[in-house]
């Protein structure tokens, strides 16, 4: 009889031998097709290579500098090649100012590839890895737009013995700072491990965004020899220290700023000669910053202040453009806050600014603004709370200064020619002389030379020396309205020698009880006139009790109708406005 098929044993026979035969081949098969899959995102990585480094040749005729190309699935960043491969494919490739690559990064989601160094050449393209085989030696990297980040599998830590300098996100230690940053990307931390000191001059590129350095309780000095700048920033760091003990960073030249730069934690930072030249952003907001022989910061950008202390041995703050202070405190052995022409300073709600010799010089004719704050200077010798060449406005504040040495000076306010000041509600005390051992020549409330005006001033002048009395309440050469407020002295509450003094408003009423103007000591005049003019608009002039006068040396100017009457009571001579 015909048979017309096969029987069902021989059916399985079949199937059975060819299930043997794929099992046989298939490794072989998958093997091929991931070889092929690999050359393929190989082939692609020698693409990249290639166009980043024409891109780079050609956009180096137009800006100098590291450029950073990149691109990641369905998203394109900043600074992407024209590719036109796998829109799966994700890469980061960074080029030095020189066309040096140093960093390479790439990802298809199967395969990935990891450079960094420097001088990668399309030859050593090689050992990409499988995704799926990765390691504690080749973690998982997911491309962003401005950097790279690290999946480590295993929860790897860092290990001191391994280095100064730990980069948490890719797992890696370096030895020295330098090395450290010249790794380091955008989004990552930087935390040392142990003090050091280091030789070389360390800069942080304008591509590196978001970095934090971690002081970690931990003290890094620079000190490079004949070096002009030991640490330069151009990117965008900020210093943290998350050890519970202080830490900090030391250079002995100047440091440059031309990115941003945020003081933030238990950290002390110092230098021998400037912290910064600043050219960008700096923020300070927690801890210490000084410096041991020149200034702080030269601010050329602009200085935001809102919490910590600023320190400096000439100046704590030269400023020449923007500086910013709503936190925080500062002293300085020499000046706290140095404002130069063209440069404004806006100081508010700060309980301390202190400068030993000057707190506020505004001499080379910039802008302050004062409110809420106190304003302090004492020094053995010649003290100054505000000089100014500029404009001021000072409002609810305190300014306070004092001088010890013999034949030295304390000025509250010294306005040259070409100053402007407008006061409101603000209390100056200038101090001279130490009642124990030290007399000195005199305090000085306000010496103005250009143009103020006060609203609601209290200007107090102390001698506490045994020589005195001396001190003088204001000197007037210039122009000054003041309208409300008290002025004492020991010795002249009121010295007019040249220029117009406006006391009281002159607005066609006569109060015959603000401002008060008076001496404090037997030996007092209210106001003596040398020279100018002297309009008697409102208040009361007094002497103290002895045999001087409320007013000496000249006949002040008094509105029309209204003549000055003088009585003496138990020795002392008061002045006010009356009707004729």
């Amino acid at each position: 009889m015909k048979r017309n098929g096969f029987t069902l044993v021989e059916l399985l026979a079949v199937i059975a031998i060819l299930a043997i035969l794929v099992i046989i081949a298939l490794p072989n098969v998958m093997s091929m097709f991931n070889d092929a899959r690999e050359k393929s995102f190989t082939t692609e990585l020698k693409e990249i290579y290639k166009t980043a480094q024409q891109s780079w040749i050609s956009d180096s005729l137009l800006t100098t500098g590291e450029k950073v190309y990149s691109k990641k699935k369905d998203n394109s960043c900043s600074n992407p090649l024209d590719l036109s491969g796998r829109n799966n494919l994700e890469y980061y490739i960074r080029i030095a100012k020189s066309g040096a690559i140093q960093e390479f990064y790439a990802t298809d989601g199967t395969y990935q590839y990891s450079f960094e160094g420097d001088g990668l050449t399309i030859t050593d393209i090689k050992d990409v890895v499988q995704i799926s085989k990765i390691s504690d030696s080749n973690p998982k990297i997911s491309i962003e737009c401005d950097c790279v980040n690290f999946d480590f599998p295993n929860g790897v830590t860092a290990d001191p013995d391994q280095g100064n300098y730990f980069i948490a996100s890719r797992n890696k230690y370096y030895d020295t700072f330098k090395d450290a940053i010249e790794h380091v990307s955008s989004n990552q931390t930087i935390q040392v491990l142990s003090g050091t000191t280091e030789y070389e001059t360390v800069t942080v590129p304008a591509s590196v965004r978001n970095l934090k350095i971690d002081v970690n309780g931990n003290y890094v000095n620079f000190y490079v020899r004949d070096a002009e700048n030991d640490f330069v920033n151009n990117g965008e760091i900020e210093i943290i220290n998350t050890s519970e003990y202080q830490g900090g960073m030391d250079w002995y030249h100047d440091g440059l700023n031309n990115g941003t730069v945020t003081f933030n934690g238990n950290i002390y930072i110092s230098s021998e000669l400037d912290i910064f030249h600043n050219y960008g952003t700096i923020n300070m907001k927690k801890g210490e910053v000084g410096s041991r022989e020149s200034s702080t910061f030269v601010n050329h950008g602009t200085v935001n202040m809102t919490g910590g202390k600023i320190g400096g041995n000439y100046a704590a703050v030269e400023n020449y453009k923007t500086f910013n202070m709503t936190g925080g405190e500062i002293y300085a052995g020499g000046i706290a806050v140095k404002n130069y022409s063209g440069g404004t300073s806006t100081i508010s709600n700060i309980e301390s600014l202190q400068g030993v010799d000057t707190a506020i010089d505004n001499d080379q004719g910039g802008t302050v603004t004062v409110n809420n704050s106190g304003i302090f200077s004492t020094y053995a010798y010649d003290t100054y709370g505000i000089k100014n060449s500029g404009n001021i406005t000072v409002s609810n504040s305190t300014i306070t200064t004092s001088s010890s040495s013999t034949g030295c000076e304390s000025w509250g306010i010294l306005n040259n020619q070409t100053g402007e000041i407008q006061l409101t509600n603000v209390t100056i005390t200038s101090s001279n002389g130490n009642s124990s051992s030290h007399n000195g020549y005199r305090g000085i409330g306000i010496e103005n030379k250009g143009t103020l005006t006060a609203t609601n001033t209290n200007v107090h002048s102390n001698y506490l020396g045994t020589r005195g009395p001396y001190g003088t309440g204001i000197i007037n050469s210039g122009t000054i309205t003041f309208i409300g407020g008290q002025i004492t002295s020991p010795l002249y509450a009121i010295e007019q020698n040249g220029g117009t003094f406006n006391l009281g408003n002159n607005d066609g009423t006569v109060s015959t009880t603000a401002p008060l103007v008076s001496c404090t000591s037997s030996a007092g005049i209210g106001l003596k006139i040398t020279g100018g003019t002297f309009n008697f608009y409102d208040g009361v002039i007094k002497s103290s009790a002895g045999t001087n006068y409320a007013i000496n040396g000249g006949n002040p100017v008094v509105p029309s109708g209204y003549t000055i009457n003088k009585t003496t009571t138990s020795g002392v001579e008061s002045a006010i406005l009356v009707h004729e």
